[in-house]
């Protein structure tokens, strides 16, 4: 199976599963990323981890690219924001130093 198949199928698997929608799991799975990469880094004073949940993101939306073969702008700019609006918002209140 191609890697562009095999995060095809990895992304219906986790879908069906939890039974939320795509926003709800590009939000849900930008968090995970994000707490995972803080936790594994040191904390949200650190680019590291919004860098990460961004990189992580920038990637998953290749892949539909690929898959789908043309760019689906209104879709990429929801993915994209419903992924990184909480990492965002936590990593701009560390520095903020209201968190």
């Amino acid at each position: 199976m191609s890697p562009v198949a095999l995060h095809g199928a990895a992304k219906k698997f986790i879908a069906e599963r939890l039974g939320l929608c795509d926003a709800a799991l590009h939000a849900h799975g930008g968090m995970a990323i994000y707490v995972a990469a803080a936790l594994l880094i040191g904390g949200t004073r650190s680019p590291w981890p919004w860098l990460i949940v961004l990189a992580a993101e920038l990637s998953n939306e290749a892949f539909d690219r690929l898959r789908s073969g043309s760019w689906r702008w209104r879709d990429t700019i929801s993915d994209v924001a419903n992924t990184m609006l909480w990492p965002t918002v936590l990593t701009a209140g560390a520095y903020s130093g209201l968190i």
